[in-house]
C-alpha cells in the first residue's frame, strides 16, 4: 500500500485525514452490561476481557459490510449516466466499480486486514436497556456506569508497546443510513480524484497515471470500508444500542497477548485490556433481581476494593 502522504491526487496528512463518518458519544457516561461473576475482574481488577470479532453473538460480524457494498454497487450500476465526467468519461467510474466488487468479494468470507485481529468491547449510552439486562446481565448482574473518556480511559502502555490501534464510535443499524454513508464517501472521493486530475492538467491517462489512480482509490476505499465494517451491523441487533471500542492487534503478538476461555463449549480468544480505576462511577442492578442481599454484597465488594464513592443503584425498569 502506498504511503498515504505520497498520494498524487489527494493530499492526506495529519491536518487533513481520511474522514470516517461514525459518530462519537457526547454522553457523560457509558454503560457496560455484565453478570455479577464478572465484577471481580472488570471492577475489582480493572480489566476487560475483550473478545476477538469472529466470536461475538453476531455470526455476520464485520462480514456484514459486504451486503452494504453490494447495495452500493447496485446503485452505481443503475445510475451510471451520472458518472460520465469531463473528458475521461466512465474511466473513473469503471475503476470504482471494479475495486468495490473486489472488496465485496473479500468481505463475504473475511475482513480486509491480513496482519491484524480485531477485538471488540461493547458499551451503550442507555443505562435502562431491558434487552441488555436480560441478555448480558442475567438475573444477578447489572450495568457498570463509566465516565465517557474513551481516549484516556485505557492504560496506554500496553497499547503503545504492542502498537495497538484503538477505534470507537456508535454502531449504525439502519441499512439506509449505512448505504448513504458509504455512497456519499464514494461520491466525494470520485470528485476529489477527478478534480485532482483536472488540476494537474492531465490530458492523457497513461498506464502509470492509471495505476496511481487505481492505487489511491483502492487505498482510501479499503481504509473507509474497514472502519465501517466494525460499526455497521444488521438492524436485527438495533436493540443493543451499542457503542463499541475496537482494538486492532498485529497477529505477530498473538502468542504474547491472546488468551482463551471456554463459553458454551467453544474456545473463545480474548485479550485483557486494563483501564483506569477512577472511570467507574456507579453500578445499576438488573431489574430481574433486586434483593437487598445482592445490593449489599456488591457494596461490600466495592468497599473492599477501595471504591469509596461508587453507588450501587437498583434499575428503575418495572419488571416482574
Amino acid at each position: 500500500m502506498k504511503n498515504l502522504e505520497d498520494m498524487m491526487f489527494i493530499k492526506i496528512t495529519k491536518e487533513n485525514p481520511i474522514d470516517i463518518n461514525i459518530k462519537y458519544s457526547e454522553n457523560k457516561y457509558l454503560y457496560h452490561y455484565t453478570r455479577v461473576d464478572s465484577l471481580p475482574g472488570i471492577v475489582g481488577e480493572n480489566i476487560f476481557w475483550v473478545t476477538q470479532s469472529d466470536f461475538l453473538n453476531d455470526q455476520s460480524e464485520v462480514k456484514y459490510i459486504s451486503q452494504i457494498i453490494k447495495c452500493v454497487i447496485r446503485y452505481l450500476l443503475e445510475n451510471k449516466k451520472e458518472y460520465n465526467y469531463e473528458y475521461f468519461g466512465y474511466k473513473l467510474y469503471d475503476i470504482f466499480i471494479n475495486i468495490l466488487i473486489s472488496i465485496e468479494e473479500v468481505y463475504k468470507d473475511d475482513m480486509l486486514v491480513d496482519n491484524s485481529n480485531a477485538f471488540i468491547l461493547s458499551f451503550t449510552e442507555n443505562k435502562n436497556n431491558l434487552n441488555l439486562f436480560i441478555n448480558y446481565s442475567g438475573k444477578d448482574g447489572g450495568a457498570i456506569e463509566f465516565k465517557n473518556n474513551i481516549d484516556e480511559m485505557f492504560l496506554s502502555e500496553i497499547l503503545k508497546k504492542y502498537n495497538m490501534i484503538m477505534l470507537h464510535g456508535k454502531v449504525v443499524y439502519d441499512i439506509k443510513d449505512q448505504i448513504e454513508i458509504l455512497l456519499n464517501d464514494i461520491n466525494d472521493l470520485y470528485m476529489d480524484i477527478a478534480e485532482g486530475i483536472l488540476e494537474k492538467e492531465i490530458v492523457n491517462i497513461d498506464d502509470k497515471i492509471y495505476e496511481n489512480i487505481v492505487e489511491e482509490i483502492k487505498n482510501i476505499l479499503c481504509i473507509k470500508i474497514l472502519n465501517y465494517a466494525f460499526f455497521f451491523k444488521s438492524h436485527h441487533f438495533k436493540g443493543e444500542e451499542e457503542y463499541r471500542v475496537i482494538f486492532l492487534l498485529n497477529k505477530k503478538y498473538t502468542n504474547k497477548l491472546v488468551k482463551y476461555r471456554i463459553r458454551e463449549g467453544v474456545i473463545i480468544p480474548y485479550i485483557e485490556i486494563k483501564y483506569k480505576k477512577d472511570n467507574v462511577n456507579e453500578i445499576y442492578i438488573s431489574p430481574q433481581n433486586q434483593n437487598d442481599l445482592l445490593k449489599r454484597s456488591i457494596e461490600f465488594f466495592l468497599n473492599g476494593k477501595g471504591y469509596k464513592n461508587v453507588g450501587v443503584i437498583n434499575s428503575d425498569i418495572p419488571f416482574r
